[in-house]
């Protein structure tokens, strides 16, 4: 079975609005090491992701892929799963600024927003995929 999300153009147009540069800044200022390019790039495939659609696999991909990206050269070391933890923190901040973001602007496609960062967010559910991506050792 494959699950495709689907992304309308309202969530295109509400995404659009999202104040990034805001987003970057704050990210930058409260968490230490947050780099500002890695920000970027992921808002930008993200935002293809928006324009091209896409399945639930292609989206945990990105997910790990992501989650690979900025733990290289951790994987075997003692610090592992505290840089892990690190990651996870700052990716929930992140996400946190954005759906502020999609709050005070009224997005009508919140809902949808919402719904995806539950996908990743889901700490106390077992079934949490994206949580397992960000601490699973291969």
């Amino acid at each position: 079975v494959v699950v495709v999300f689907f992304f309308s153009p309202q969530m295109q147009t509400d995404y659009s609005r999202v104040d990034f540069s805001n987003v970057q800044e704050q990210a930058a200022w409260a968490c230490e090491g947050c780099d500002v390019a890695v920000m970027g790039r992921l808002e930008e495939e993200f935002r293809g992701f928006l324009v091209e659609g896409c399945t639930l696999e292609h989206w945990a991909q990105w997910l790990q892929r992501v989650v690979r990206q900025c733990l290289h050269g951790h994987e075997t070391a003692p610090d592992f799963q505290d840089k892990a933890h690190d990651l996870l923190l700052r990716w929930s901040f992140v996400s946190s600024l954005i759906i502020r973001d999609l709050t005070l602007r009224s997005a009508t496609s919140f809902g949808m927003f919402h719904l995806m960062r539950l996908l990743c967010d889901g700490k106390d559910s077992e079934h949490s995929r994206c949580h397992f991506f960000f601490f699973q050792k291969e």
